[in-house]
């Protein structure tokens, strides 16, 4: 039996949540259901794509992965149903998938086009609860793809998520997002020797021209606040996707830098 995991930017203030729930149980009441997370912020499709790449991989084959940040709700943009060698994915043509299932490592494509596997007159500005939640619980309960909708073309990928490898010289990548933490997560991937490299001191890096010491560990630093008027330390460390991060100790590095998504990270490691 497969699982659904459900991620998305509605928070957990609103019934939204909940009822996309409601919908999937009423159709597949024996899938079991995981929220991945719903702290997305708003209409930020490459936070969005971002957790499902640090989340996705963890879940066993067959999982069913819906994703609903869609800014472009009611458009033209397509709705899609994506499948990998592992996953399915469920969601807006937007980009939202451009790291988890890159067009690399698809396997097919449909376009949501079929209505009889919809609710009913489905809203214009609901698509997770009308669209997508239905999609993925009749695919949960055995329903081929090529009924749920018709083979498309490739999805939509957004050019500034690619990410890069550090290696030996000099990369330069960018901040994709923000998290809970204030840690501002790049789209650099460390190298598998990171902590080695950290030790022997071979790396430098900055942040917009702000110097960076390469950490293995958060605690590796001093406290995150060293006098009323000296900025905290700003670390880069290789967070738990295996994205370079910058962070302070026991605290935020958003708010210490005052930098935010799209600050250029430089790495230069011997």
């Amino acid at each position: 039996m497969p699982l659904i995991t459900f991620s998305s930017d509605f928070g957990l203030s609103d019934v939204y949540v909940g009822v996309v729930h409601g919908v999937i149980a009423g159709i597949a009441p024996q899938t079991p259901v995981i929220d991945l997370t719903h702290g997305i912020p708003p209409q930020d499709v490459r936070a969005g794509a971002l957790a499902l790449y640090a989340g996705c991989r963890h879940f066993p084959a067959g999982t069913i992965h819906l994703a609903v940040v869609d800014p472009g709700v009611g458009t033209e943009r397509r709705a899609l149903l994506l499948r990998s060698a592992e996953y399915w994915y469920v969601g807006p043509d937007n980009g939202l998938f451009g790291l988890t299932a890159p067009l690399a490592s698809l396997l097919g494509c449909w376009e949501l086009t079929n209505a009889r596997y919809h609710l009913p007159s489905a809203s214009a500005t609901f698509h997770g609860r009308d669209i997508f939640a239905p999609v993925a619980a009749h695919l949960a309960n055995g329903t081929p793809p090529d009924e749920l909708g018709t083979p498309a073309a490739p999805p939509l990928e957004l050019p500034d998520l690619s990410l890069r490898d550090v290696g030996p010289g000099d990369t330069v990548g960018a901040v994709l997002a923000i998290d809970h933490f204030g840690n501002l997560v790049t789209n650099l991937r460390a190298p598998q020797d990171w902590a080695t490299r950290t030790q022997g001191r071979q790396i430098s890096a900055w942040l917009d021209g702000l110097p960076l010491r390469s950490v293995r560990t958060y605690g590796e630093a001093a406290s995150a606040s060293r006098s009323d008027d000296e900025r905290p330390e700003l670390l880069l460390l290789a967070g738990s996707a295996g994205l370079l991060e910058v962070a302070v100790a026991n605290g935020s590095a958003a708010k210490a830098s005052g930098l935010g998504v799209g600050a250029a990270v430089r790495v230069v490691m011997a």
